[in-house]
């Protein structure tokens, strides 16, 4: 089931990335599981798209295509985190990863933050206005609210935004690519 903003075919060099998921009600600590990744979101320059996980029996062979291939940049503020627990959630080992977290620590104090609001303030000079209400609600719902898919739709698209504000100021090299080349994905399915 997919929720849309806009979408666009994606023959994109690089993709904005993120994803959302239901909140732990019981912390880890205390003997609560992570729930597992309900919301996937793509981003280009003018569209996003948002896919409801969730309610999916199988990931779509073109979504495994495009997060599988190292050729298309899946690009955003904190994806290492996010890739790994697509990886732990579907067995999804994505290729061709940059964290502009990583590109951020590597050109800067270890004083400044990182985070997608303070790198959108520094690279692009707009003040990301995050809801945390939005942020911790529950991304399993469906169908998701026009808030939720703003939200996520925003994350991916600035996520892009940045990395391609890097890229100008030459920021970006081969060398920051993450990728697991060596492992294949195998199972694609959504309990």
């Amino acid at each position: 089931m997919v929720e849309k903003k806009n979408i666009t075919d994606c023959s994109a060099s690089a993709v904005g990335f993120d994803i959302e998921w239901k909140p732990q009600s019981v912390p880890k600590k205390r003997g609560g599981t992570e729930n597992k990744t309900a919301v996937l979101q793509l981003g280009v320059d003018t569209s996003c798209l948002v896919l409801h996980l969730h309610h999916m029996s199988k990931l779509p062979d073109l979504l495994v295509s495009v997060l599988t291939d190292a050729t298309v940049l899946k690009v955003g503020s904190g994806i290492k985190q996010d890739m790994s627990k697509l990886r732990r959630d579907l067995d999804l080992v994505c290729h061709g990863i940059v964290d502009t977290q990583d590109v951020a620590k590597s050109h800067s104090s270890s004083t400044q933050k990182v985070g997608l609001k303070a790198l959108a303030e520094r690279f692009l000079g707009i003040t990301l206005t995050k809801s945390k209400r939005v942020a911790r609600s529950n991304w399993e719902n469906f169908p998701l609210t026009l808030e939720q898919i703003e939200y996520a739709a925003l994350d991916a698209w600035t996520g892009l935004k940045v990395f391609k504000a890097m890229e100008q100021r030459g920021l970006i090299s081969s060398d920051i690519i993450d990728d697991e080349r060596d492992e294949t994905a195998t199972i694609h399915t959504i309990d």
